[in-house]
């Protein structure tokens, strides 16, 4: 984390509080700090690393991508769902736009967000289809495909297939976990997800 902040602090310096590399710096930070749960902490930093960008770039520039998913991921993990779905759909429209390789886990966040809010046939759904964009832009990164069906059991087991969804999430879970510990982003969705079942 002090890394980035060092890294922030340089390009701020250097190249100004509005450059496009300062909003890289943003976004790097602050996705540390989602990986930490640390969600106030992260959002203002994406809300400015946003603001910047969309100074440079139309909305579904490639660039913004990565910010709108986090930001994402903070309002979400602040508990304001309409705000995050509304975060991840521009993500996911320029994620298509340019064909980006963070489609995938975006349209994972959507799934798990569909579910939370009363749509668990959508968000199974959802992640049915974005299986194979996952598999063919992370196939070496096991845990998210990984992560993916532990998302699609959850949805699938609140849509009433319980034994379906149960036999997703135990059979994926242990690669999830392997990655990432209870305190992280993804470790502490997991022990949700295995608590409900």
């Amino acid at each position: 984390e002090q890394g980035f902040r060092r890294a922030l602090e340089s390009y701020e310096a250097v190249l100004g509080p509005d450059h496009p590399k300062t909003a890289s710096a943003l976004n790097n930070l602050a996705r540390v700090l989602l990986e930490k749960r640390r969600f106030a902490e992260a959002e203002p930093l994406l809300r400015r690393a946003v603001d910047i960008r969309l100074a440079h770039v139309h909305d579904t520039a490639d660039d913004l991508v990565f910010e709108y998913a986090n930001l994402g991921i903070a309002e979400r993990g602040l508990g304001r769902l309409a705000q995050a779905e509304a975060l991840l759909e521009k993500a996911e429209r320029a994620a298509r736009v340019n064909k980006h390789r963070n489609l995938a886990p975006i349209m994972v966040e959507r799934a798990e967000i569909a579910c939370a809010t009363g749509a668990p046939a959508r968000g199974a759904r959802l992640a049915e289809e974005a299986a194979p964009i996952m598999a063919a832009a992370y196939h070496k990164d096991a845990w998210r495909t990984a992560w993916l069906q532990v998302v699609r059991g959850d949805c699938l087991a609140l849509a009433g297939h319980p034994a379906e969804g149960a036999a997703l999430i135990k059979a994926n879970s242990p690669v999830v976990a392997a990655r990432w510990s209870p305190a992280t982003l993804y470790g502490e969705r997991l022990a949700r997800i295995q608590a409900r079942r």
